[in-house]
């Protein structure tokens, strides 16, 4: 099983959309999923359909250890894919760890139990938020990879710069950690301006390129090659959960 985190500090750069949509293709193409939302405001539950602003959060439940992971995983109206929901409980846990840290358990929870579901899904996609609370930094010791969207901005670009250096201060820890970044809603045949100076930075071949149905497909909350399959970014992904296969070495 190999587990992939979404995240880059900066806000707005098609995180859930990426986590959402790479988590429907690893479903329908490589095996069985999991899309855990790491994100209070609970974008990717609500896309999945399994939104409940009055559940304690799953990923909060499983930090605090208070719940095993597999109880804590929903059914999706999509084939061999399934989530853990997040809400605004999200927050009261990460809260309530201040309290615990000086006890590690907590760090190596989420590692813990992602390991239990070895056998039940080849593939974990978490959807973090725009900072690194403690779920996140106890999910950077589970991950194998993370996958920082950036979208064609200078913001964007110094997002990048930001959240590599939390990667690279939680490699010490989990050595099989890598990072690697991902053009977003690009225009076709962009090419980033030489002032990014990016050239340093591993970058997945696959662009996700602009595409109008994108939008349609977030507020329907449909997976945008249900929505419309030929279009750019439908075919973007497919070939980045393709390409994430290969980088990760499955099969």
């Amino acid at each position: 099983m190999k587990t992939i985190l979404v995240l880059n500090i900066k806000g707005g750069v098609a995180k859930t959309t990426t986590a959402c949509n790479l988590a429907y293709e690893l479903a329908r193409g490589y095996g069985p999923t999991l899309l855990c939302d790491a994100d209070k405001q609970g974008n990717a539950s609500r896309w999945a359909g399994c939104k409940d602003p009055y559940a304690p959060a799953a990923l909060g439940q499983v930090l605090t250890g208070k719940k095993a992971i597999k109880s804590t995983m929903l059914y999706t109206k999509h084939e061999d894919l399934f989530v853990m929901s997040s809400n605004q409980s999200l927050f009261e846990a990460n809260e309530s760890l201040r309290e615990d840290t000086a006890a590690p358990a907590w760090q190596t929870r989420i590692a813990l139990a992602f390991a239990n579901l070895e056998g039940a899904c080849d593939w974990v996609v978490v959807d973090c938020p725009p900072d690194l609370d403690y779920s996140i930094v106890a999910a950077l010791l589970a991950a194998d990879l993370v996958i920082i969207p950036v979208t064609p901005d200078a913001d964007a670009v110094d997002g990048l710069w930001d959240t590599f250096d939390q990667v690279d201060s939680a490699s010490a820890a989990n050595h099989k950690l890598r990072a690697m970044a991902l053009w977003v809603r690009v225009p076709n045949a962009w090419t980033p301006p030489k002032t990014f100076n990016t050239q340093a930075v591993p970058w997945l071949k696959t662009r996700i390129r602009e595409s109008a149905p994108v939008l349609r497909a977030k507020n329907v909350a449909r997976p945008i090659r249900e929505e419309s399959p030929g279009c750019y970014a439908a075919r973007d992904y497919k070939a980045l959960a393709a390409e994430i296969r290969e980088v990760l070495g499955r099969g």
